[in-house]
């Protein structure tokens, strides 16, 4: 084993995962390390990269649930006429998107039978809906541990944060937009996360020489961080932000209070998905919304913590 960890990790990680290797604990976290470099290392065959990440899911990735520290300060929001300057104390946010392998514990505690993590509005359209799991979950192109989750409602992302934030004793929850374009961009009002010059090799879309047609684990494309350490800011999926659509300048305010959560408003995404094919739908400052209650298949979510 030590041996095929070594050559091929993807292949002695799925030995693992099937059963048809038994290693003690040491050998184990051997596979997960080598599977971890593999991902983390641009020049490695965007195929690989994908393979590893996916075999980290069955395994356990470690890498889930790591936050970046946004510093307290100015940066420049948006683009054009429409640009001004804002300033954000201190946050932390997902390095990662949430994938299917966290938000199944949701799932499996009685998440969507529990009123006290829904609002109002989204208890009921999840009622008359019948929501039991998110619109993709059946889906075995969009159902891998290490993808993110998608196919969730406005309202499925903060019924999920309410509970982390029950179960951790910290506030989790969706970011602002301000927050997410920060973490997203810097503060130098760069273009992409990783720079002013469009490159389709550095993101999931349905551009270049390297298109996926479908979501990608989360965290292989390295060279496609933010400034602050996120990944798949740009395509793979849209984001979830708190939130609700309105023209700039942005006004900071509370966007975490029942009272705002409450409001069935049209609520701000971003980072677009590998669905777009026009580099425009990709950039930090480009803006989108969809009602609460919608479920389109790319739609998902990071979260930030704060301590309480």
């Amino acid at each position: 084993m030590q041996a095929l960890t070594e050559i091929n990790p993807v292949l002695a990680g799925h030995c693992l995962h099937e059963g048809q290797a038994r290693v003690d604990q040491a050998t184990r976290l051997k596979v997960i390390d080598r599977l971890l470099q593999t991902v983390a290392q641009p020049e490695v065959a965007l195929r690989v990269r994908i393979a590893a990440g996916e075999v980290l899911g069955y395994l356990g990735d470690p890498r889930l649930g790591e936050l970046a520290i946004i510093p307290a300060g100015k940066f420049v929001i948006g683009e054009g006429n429409q640009q001004h300057n804002l300033t954000l104390p201190e946050y932390q946010i997902g390095k990662y998107l949430l994938t299917n392998a966290e938000y199944a514990v949701f799932i499996e505690i009685g998440g969507y039978q529990e009123r006290c993590w829904w609002t109002e509005p989204g208890w009921q359209v999840k009622e008359k809906e019948n929501w039991t799991e998110p619109s993709s979950w059946r889906d075995s192109r969009s159902n891998r541990p290490n993808q993110p989750v998608s196919g969730v409602s406005w309202y499925e992302a903060v019924a999920y944060c309410r509970w982390r934030s029950a179960e951790t004793g910290q506030q989790v929850r969706l970011s602002t937009e301000a927050e997410w374009e920060k973490a997203a961009r810097g503060t130098d009002g760069r273009i992409y996360p990783w720079g002013n010059e469009f490159d389709a090799a550095q993101l999931n879309m349905k551009l270049g020489h390297q298109q996926v047609n479908n979501k990608t684990p989360v965290g292989i494309y390295p060279n496609g961080r933010s400034p602050y350490g996120l990944y798949d800011c740009a395509g793979n999926v849209d984001e979830w932000c708190a939130t609700k659509w309105h023209k700039y300048p942005y006004r900071i305010k509370e966007e975490w209070n029942n009272s705002f959560l409450e409001e069935a408003n049209g609520r701000v995404l971003r980072g677009g998905s590998w669905e777009f094919n026009d580099e425009r739908f990709v950039r930090c400052t480009f803006r989108s919304w969809n009602d609460p209650y919608n479920r389109d298949y790319s739609y998902s979510f990071r979260v930030v913590v704060l301590a309480t």
